[in-house]
């Protein structure tokens, strides 16, 4: 559905239509994490070694998108500020 599609709609059914939307996005994210474990388990039964990262590996790639990756991304017109900022604040 578009904005304006959505903004046309009484709040009412914008209500629904969110409420609607969270619901399988909360699903959606469930069913990934049920499929993700499955096919992790199915890499480890086949030999597969799984490298997880540290806690600190990890830190380090969140600075270097923060300061190298999402700027060139702003830059290069691909995501903008604002959208940037909201991924910042949610990784907070």
């Amino acid at each position: 559905m578009n904005a304006d599609l959505f903004n046309s709609l009484p709040e009412d059914l914008q209500t629904i239509v969110r409420e609607a939307f969270t619901e399988a996005e909360d699903d959606g994210f469930k069913r990934t994490e049920e499929n993700q474990d499955a096919n992790l388990k199915k890499l480890e039964e086949k030999g597969v070694e799984l490298v997880h990262s540290t806690p600190e590996q990890l830190a380090e790639v969140n600075r270097i998108n923060q300061e190298v990756v999402w700027p060139k991304l702003n830059e290069m017109g691909i995501a903008t500020q604002d959208a940037i900022d909201q991924i910042q604040a949610v990784a907070k």
